[in-house]
């Protein structure tokens, strides 16, 4: 499998090219969640050595969308926790809405 570096463009974006495609990450912050839940029946012990629990047994998760260019397509793959990437956002980050 081909080796994918990820890179921060000129804007500050997160960037990686698949094949003929550019994926770019598109951050809308943080969320915390309580590791129990998060990982269900896991033991802790095995988990922790990965990601690290704060003080009140939460894990930092990011709210991340991806944007992927490909020919002359432009699609916004949303993650699902509301609706935090609106024409606005993406204006910010220097995109059309209406090409997405």
């Amino acid at each position: 499998m081909e080796n994918h570096v990820l890179r921060f463009g000129e804007s500050g974006l997160h960037k990686t090219n698949v094949g003929n495609f550019e994926l770019t990450i598109l951050s809308d912050g943080e969320y915390f969640l309580d590791g129990g839940t998060f990982f269900g029946v896991i033991p802790k012990v095995m988990w922790q050595r990965k990601w690290e629990p704060d003080e009140k047994n939460r894990l930092r998760a990011g709210l991340n969308s991806v944007l992927v260019r490909g020919g002359e397509k432009t699609v916004l793959i949303e993650t699902g926790i509301g609706n935090k990437q609106d024409a606005e956002d993406l204006r910010a980050r220097g995109e059309a809405a209406a090409v997405v």
